[in-house]
């Protein structure tokens, strides 16, 4: 009785070996596509299509995203003069120290936080 018990026990455990295996082979898949579809999308949203090869920016596009970058960093300069930054420091427990900038934003109970790195 417990050969049959220890062979089925191997069987179940084979076969959820085997199903763990399939779906961490999907995961895998599925998020390579994905990180693929998004960088390397061509096509409007209708027709998209993915490949490795992503074209370089036309002239037009590059003269828009130099306007864009200037307006921003015209908009970064008029909020850092009208809002006051409080720098914060936190230290993890590994002894990472952690630096950042608070900004409190009057009048309103939205939140944003923002990491870079």
């Amino acid at each position: 009785m417990d050969g049959v018990r220890h062979k089925k026990s191997r069987v179940v455990l084979l076969r959820l070996a085997a199903v763990v295996l399939v779906l961490f082979a999907a995961v895998v898949f599925v998020s390579n596509y994905l990180v693929i579809y998004a960088i390397g999308r061509s096509g409007d949203g209708g027709s998209r299509t993915v490949s490795l090869e992503v074209d370089e920016a036309s002239d037009d596009a590059q003269r828009l995203m130099a306007e864009n970058r200037k307006l921003q960093e015209q908009l970064t300069a008029d909020f850092r003069e009208r809002v006051e930054e409080q720098r914060v420091q936190i230290t993890t427990e590994g002894g990472l120290q952690l630096n950042g900038g608070y900004y409190e934003n009057m009048g309103s109970s939205r939140w944003a936080v923002v990491i870079h790195g």
